[in-house]
């Protein structure tokens, strides 16, 4: 559909102000950098 473009759009280019029109109140976004990630990949499926 085209209104999924529109909303990905919103989304990440204002995403703080789309998040708050969907709850109906103002929140804090926590930002994700990629040194907080584990360096190890993540196998939940691998059995051991």
């Amino acid at each position: 559909m085209n209104f999924d473009n529109i909303y990905k759009v919103l989304a990440e280019n204002f995403s703080s102000d789309f998040a708050t029109w969907l709850l109906g109140e103002p929140i804090t976004l926590t930002k994700l950098s990629p040194k907080a990630l584990s360096l190890e990949n993540i196998r939940a499926d691998e059995s051991k």
